[in-house]
């Protein structure tokens, strides 16, 4: 997997998007853009990245707004490791906050797609506020 450093669209001030919590309240989800594609995604805390499943990933591609790119080899949350096509994103964004040119990995088809704390982390500080079931960006 290349790095590429991640380029952020200016903001001004903290922003807040709604997230959703599982009944059990055992994950959090948050509405992304992946290119004009709005997905609810998992905010993983042991995801590397942005994990999305292959027909979404085929979508983006076939509607230009992401090409292929190396693959890379995973490790799983049952400590599996896995072989995975990887993509890249034009354009992904989490309330109004940008990410331009973001590495994706590609999940098999049905999985949940992924939202890893190093993405979050390239929008800069954040906040999850469970009571209030915000995304507190900025």
């Amino acid at each position: 997997m290349t790095s590429v450093a991640l380029r952020r669209s200016p903001r001004s001030g903290p922003t807040a998007t709604p997230i959703y919590l599982d009944r059990d309240g055992r994950s959090v989800r948050v509405d992304v853009r992946l290119g004009s594609l709005i997905h609810r995604m998992v905010i993983d805390t042991g995801a590397t990245g942005l994990s999305i499943p292959r027909l979404v990933a085929e979508r983006l591609v076939l509607r230009r707004e992401a090409i292929e790119s190396d693959g890379a080899i995973l490790t799983l949350a049952n400590g599996g490791r896995e072989r995975r096509r990887g993509i890249r994103v034009w354009a992904v964004s989490v309330g109004s906050h940008t990410l331009r040119d973001v590495y994706a990995t590609v999940a098999p088809h049905p999985s949940e797609p992924l939202l890893g704390f190093p993405v979050l982390n390239q929008l800069g500080r954040f906040t999850i506020d469970t009571i209030e079931r915000l995304l507190i960006l900025g």
